[in-house]
């Protein structure tokens, strides 16, 4: 598992504890089955898992988050029209395309980060956010990431609507999104650092007779 966070670069930064809380989704708009040609079952983000979960939310605590969305991705035209099924346009924002400094600023901006709920699996965007201390929402396929980490995450888990719902009831709290954020940093600081990953591999190497002077790491 070679996936990481450069934790010396990303340094925590403080929640802002909007008002109304943000979320930003920083998977791809892909979720639409079949996939297009040239996708495979790993690109598709299921964002509409989150916009059923959220429209859920909105149902009981109208106007108290709002969700950003990023024009990238091969359904964004299909998420729009989900979006207008589901009654749930005016909670909605919209960004372009942007470069990953200006990703990174925005995770500062806002409270909460989502990623994917399909069978793919959390990479460089979710990481990097927690990495700066915010709750993530996805899932973390720990069916899978719990044979390679020995710790549980500190993920706000979830595959269904119904549980991307139960998850915001309890991110409407500030003092435990701040918390999640907390433990998310540390956590990525202990299992996904660049010389975590690179001591996990080579773990994995040396009793194959291949070791760290064989690469002149």
């Amino acid at each position: 598992m070679g996936l990481m966070t450069d934790v010396k670069s990303l340094g925590y930064i403080r929640p802002p504890d909007n008002k109304p809380i943000k979320i930003l989704n920083a998977a791809r708009l892909n979720w639409k089955m079949p996939p297009v040609p040239g996708r495979c079952a790993l690109d598709i983000k299921r964002t509409d898992i989150l916009l059923k979960g959220f429209a859920l939310f909105q149902q009981k605590f109208a106007g108290e988050m709002r969700l950003t969305l990023v024009r990238k991705g091969d359904d964004v035209k299909e998420t729009q029209g989900l979006i207008e099924d589901l009654g749930i346009a005016e909670y909605i924002d919209w960004m372009d395309e942007m470069t990953q400094m200006q990703l990174l600023h925005q995770y500062g901006l806002h409270d909460i980060i989502s990623d994917q709920f399909g069978e793919s699996i959390v990479s460089m965007a979710g990481l990097d956010a927690m990495a700066v201390g915010r709750p993530l929402l996805a899932n973390w396929r720990p069916e899978f990431m719990d044979e390679v980490v020995p710790e549980k995450a500190p993920i706000c888990q979830a595959t269904s609507g119904e549980q991307v719902f139960q998850q915001l009831v309890l991110l409407r709290d500030s003092a435990y999104r701040e918390e999640v954020g907390i433990r998310s940093r540390k956590y990525v600081e202990k299992y996904f650092s660049v010389e975590a990953v690179a001591n996990r591999i080579l773990n994995v190497l040396e009793p194959k007779g291949i070791g760290a002077d064989d690469h002149g790491i």
